[in-house]
């Protein structure tokens, strides 16, 4: 594989006969990253090294953003070409596999479902793994913009604490629900 130096303004990829700059239009909703690192200073490491780690790892999170964007409108473009055919039609559709593994294209739809992933200024607060997300995408709006505002989801979730967390809602949710209809 020949691997090309493109330059800085050109590293967005597209499809072939999509004009460069649409990906970058449709994907680039993503806000730019807070510069600086939350890290302690490295004894044994040249600031000016740790310096040049945080600002690419800035760019990868970035970047990281910027796909999680483009798959969540994936999802939603997904979900309403799903929305268009009868449910007979949509199971011979993902029986094809046409458009990947049926397990995968239901979560994406799935995904697509929960309005506070829709929000760009959130993708960054967002984990970045689609189990995760869709894990997610069964919570209430506010209950989910509650816990990405307070920290407790965040970009390092991993997907057994958002197993644990959506599990610990849907019980206090459960309990909230029985204590209403008993007197």
């Amino acid at each position: 594989m020949q691997t090309q130096n493109l330059p800085p303004d050109q590293t967005t990829a597209t499809a072939p006969g999509t004009p460069p700059d649409s990906t970058k239009q449709i994907c680039a909703d993503a806000p730019e990253p807070v510069p600086g690192s939350s890290l302690a200073p490295e004894p044994d490491v040249d600031p000016e090294l740790l310096g040049l780690a945080d600002d690419v790892a800035a760019k990868i999170r970035e970047y990281q953003a910027q796909a999680l964007g483009c798959q969540i409108m994936a999802a939603a473009f997904l979900r309403d070409s799903r929305d268009l055919l009868s449910p007979s039609d949509w199971k011979q559709i993902l029986r094809s596999r046409r458009l990947g593994a049926p397990r995968t294209v239901q979560r994406l739809v799935r995904v697509a479902g929960q309005k506070a992933f829709r929000d760009s200024n959130r993708l960054v607060q967002l984990p970045d793994s689609l189990s995760a997300l869709s894990e997610l995408a069964g919570l209430p709006v506010h209950a989910l913009e509650q816990a990405l505002n307070d920290g407790t989801i965040g970009p390092t979730t991993t997907l057994k604490q958002v197993k644990q967390f959506v599990q610990e809602h849907s019980r206090h949710a459960r309990a909230k629900a029985t204590s209403s209809t008993n007197p």
